[in-house]
């Protein structure tokens, strides 16, 4: 337990200055991405001091926290060398070819110290900056350069920390993941279908819907996401947005019908979700539901009024009955005509793959993809609508 809560306070550190870790020696999303913190540390030069010389570095970091950190810190080239066998101990075998073009400074600040050791730095802030190098070791070189701007955890923090790990420790959930989506405990409850530590968390008062650090999503996405019906009731008990949008604009309504979870899809429905609400591209959990393959939830939404016909904003511009009929989903595809679907939308060619669809209506794409049992589906709701056309005329 005491290691859990160290490993924990670790990633709590990394995670105020924007980082994303799955554990101490694991990224989630690497700094290198556009929007990761950024180092940079320069040897500006040195100076005497009581008989000691303190090398002045400069550093900055820039972080999606919307921290911008200037600072020096001053350290004899002992402490430098101190720094430096941490690194070299933590990267094993990756240190010699890593640092090879760039040794440490030489033992008795010789002619030459300041410039090996700016060199030494340069590797190993792009080192940092690439996710080369596990977080623990980033940590180490943030609290070595005396990184100001993120405060400690505070008492209360911790305490609170502890006791929510004690609880997913008893509900017998990985500690050691518990990371994964950020620092939000409630979120991990919520993703284990732990539902007596969610409880807990509640009755706590914790921030159920606050959003994880890597995905942008609250806990009532994590719960319909893995189909925790028990989670799912009791976060919409507690009055959680059954609409929050997560990365990409994806609803928990999305989420459940992209992984056919039907009593969560149904939970949220009662709960009266948007049920076609779009994420930022425009696809609707019916349209994903149909892509899916996924029969069932496509006919729930269809009994909810959910859009037949409401098709991708951008790309290819699928609609649901030409995206199950480009995936050869026979069942879904007869489900969505007999309900209304324009079987005469075209869709765009799709740019990744041009030669396998260039487009067009849900009976060309089934053509050109082979599939023949939707083919006829096409022709006889052609023929049907033909016909009433006729009646009606």
């Amino acid at each position: 337990m005491e290691a859990a809560m160290s490993e924990a306070l670790e990633l709590l550190y990394l995670e105020r200055y924007g980082y994303s870790t799955d554990g101490p020696h694991e990224w989630h999303v690497l700094p290198i991405v556009d929007d990761g913190p950024k180092l940079r540390v320069h040897v500006i030069g040195h100076t005497e001091v009581e008989g000691n010389t303190m090398y002045t570095l400069e550093c900055c970091l820039d972080s999606p926290r919307g921290l911008h950190l200037r600072w020096q810190s001053k350290h004899r080239l002992l402490e430098l060398r101190q720094l430096h066998d941490v690194v070299k101990q933590d990267m094993g075998t990756g240190y010699a070819p890593t640092f090879a073009g760039t040794p440490f400074a030489q033992r008795g600040g010789l002619p030459g110290t300041t410039d090996r050791l700016s060199c030494w730095f340069d590797t190993l802030i792009a080192t940092v900056n690439a996710g080369a190098v596990a977080p623990s070791v980033v940590m180490k070189v943030l609290r070595f350069l005396q990184t100001p701007g993120a405060p400690e955890p505070s008492q209360a923090e911790c305490a609170k920390k502890a006791a929510a790990m004690k609880i997913l420790v008893e509900a017998r959930c990985d500690v050691s993941g518990m990371e994964k989506e950020g620092v939000s405990l409630a979120n991990t409850a919520a993703e284990m279908g732990e539902t007596r530590a969610l409880e807990l968390l509640l009755d706590a008062r914790c921030d159920v819907e606050a959003r994880s650090s890597n995905s942008a999503n609250e806990s009532i996405f994590m719960a319909a996401a893995h189909g925790r019906t028990a989670a799912l009731m009791l976060l919409i008990a507690s009055r959680c947005d059954v609409d929050a949008p997560g990365k990409m604009g994806a609803t928990p309504a999305f989420v459940a019908a992209q992984k056919g979870h039907i009593t969560a899809l149904q939970q949220l429905i009662a709960a009266k979700c948007d049920i076609n609400s779009s994420t930022d591209d425009g696809a609707t959990p019916l349209y994903i539901a149909a892509g899916m393959g996924h029969t069932c939830i496509v006919q729930e939404l269809i009994q909810v009024k959910g859009d037949v016909n409401a098709a991708m904003t951008v790309e290819s511009c699928f609609s649901p009955l030409t995206a199950a009929a480009y995936m050869g989903h026979a069942d879904v595809c007869r489900l969505l005509v007999q309900n209304g679907a324009d079987a005469s939308y075209e869709a765009l060619p799709k740019h990744e793959q041009p030669s396998m669809c260039s487009g067009g209506t849900a009976a060309q794409i089934a053509t050109q993809r082979g599939h023949s049992a939707i083919i006829r589906i096409l022709k006889h709701a052609e023929l049907d609508h033909a016909i009433k056309r006729t009646i009606t005329h």
